[in-house]
């Protein structure tokens, strides 16, 4: 199936090329990848490699990013990882969106991103568990596993009996489902998690409240905020965006958001 996005954002490591330099749009669309996978990876990665997509990005070349999603592995009782293989084709000339079945593509060199989910159950990680489980991140930072397992822990505590403790707020406030904040943290679809971001979260008089990236030094001494993005979810088409600050507590505290965003 070829999908239209706007890109694909990873932690990458080049990992060799494929044989093939180049492949015709005409070979490409229309067709499974992993009827593809001998012509776009090496031997070795096309032998391990379970699922694939093709997915058209927006450029002014003609481009097309083809994952491939490697086996998963249980890392920890509570983390899955996998490790997926992208490969970008591009061709044509700039300005160019569109092209006819014989425009060549150049076939770039494979590149590996480490992905993983932690699971709300604190144990029972195992290889068929991970293969079935959703909410992958990719491991951008040696601290996304943290900031991850922080919103985890949270969730574990939300649906645990007793006093929550760290501070938590939902918005907007209206919403009916900010009425109670703590069921709602401990309902979050985690199978729709895709992103976490690091930094520290601020007001701006510009922005309000946002996250601001902050250098790698600055995030290896501890004490930043992480971002959970969720996909939409629900009958509102809304999506979650949960925010834990690093206070002087264990535990972060929560804020909650819900909105209509719209990703690219």
């Amino acid at each position: 199936m070829l999908r239209r996005l706007t890109g694909l954002a990873c932690a990458t490591l080049l990992v060799g090329a494929s044989a093939p330099s180049t492949i015709t749009l005409g070979e490409v669309e229309g067709q499974d990848a992993m009827a593809l996978k001998a012509r776009l990876l090496p031997p070795d990665l096309a032998a391990k490699v379970v699922e694939g997509s093709v997915q058209r990005l927006f450029s002014p070349t003609i481009a097309l990013n083809a994952v491939y999603r490697g086996p998963a592995r249980a890392a920890a009782p509570d983390v899955c990882r996998r490790t997926d293989y992208l490969v970008r084709l591009e061709g044509g000339r700039p300005g160019e969106d569109k092209a006819g079945a014989q425009t060549r593509l150049a076939i770039k060199a494979p590149r590996a991103f480490e992905i993983a989910a932690v699971r709300l159950p604190e144990t029972g990680a195992d290889t068929q568990v991970c293969n079935a489980q959703a909410g992958y991140v990719s491991l951008r930072k040696p601290q996304t596993l943290a900031g991850y397992r922080a919103l985890v822990a949270a969730m574990r505590a939300a649906v645990a009996p007793g006093k929550l403790p760290f501070g938590i707020t939902c918005e907007p406030e209206e919403d009916a489902v900010c009425g109670r904040p703590r069921t709602a943290l401990a309902q979050v679809p985690l199978d729709a998690l895709f992103r976490i971001e690091l930094g520290h979260y601020e007001h701006d008089v510009n922005f309000g409240w946002h996250l601001r990236h902050v250098p790698d030094e600055v995030l290896a001494r501890g004490g930043y905020d992480a971002e959970a993005m969720f996909r939409p979810t629900g009958e509102d088409g809304k999506s979650w965006r949960i925010i834990l600050r690093r206070g002087d507590g264990a535990m972060p505290d929560v804020v909650m958001r819900r909105a209509q965003i719209i990703y690219h």
